[in-house]
């Protein structure tokens, strides 16, 4: 389903240079035996996992499903919440930009080390700039 949905998202919107596919913005999430399978052991936070590794490995695949048909194709995710930060298991790809957020929760002098650890997983860092609760589009 994500990766017909990319592909016809950058097909209807060739200006675009990213498909963004991010976590859901809030608590919710499977914890099913299968699907923490997919989760760095012992990556856990305050009794809930870090969700990281689960979403590059599904990043991952759909963005080799979509190269197939789109070999420009590059996935855009906000790094915050549960997957604020970099993976553990598990590599990326140059082709999976992380925007990790910058508000007064997250200052920008906080994010140095965070930008290194995200291009350390082979993944490509951005900014995302939030002020008072008010986001910048980005592509």
């Amino acid at each position: 389903m994500a990766v017909e949905f990319g592909l016809n998202d950058l097909k209807e919107n060739p200006d675009k240079l990213t498909f963004g596919c991010s976590v859901n913005d809030g608590l919710g999430y499977c914890l099913c035996e299968d699907c923490l399978a997919m989760d760095a052991k012992d990556a856990w936070d305050h009794g809930n996992p870090w969700l990281t590794d689960r979403y590059i490995r599904f990043y991952n695949e759909v963005l080799q499903k979509m190269l197939q048909k789109n070999p420009d194709t590059r996935i855009a995710f906000l790094g915050y919440n549960r997957v604020k930060t970099p993976p553990v298991e598990v590599k990326g790809d140059p082709r999976l930009i992380v925007f990790n957020c910058v508000d007064n929760t997250n200052p920008i002098e906080n994010m140095v080390e965070r930008q290194k650890m995200w291009a350390a997983a082979n993944m490509t860092p951005s900014l995302y700039l939030r002020l008072n609760d008010v986001g910048f589009k980005s592509r």
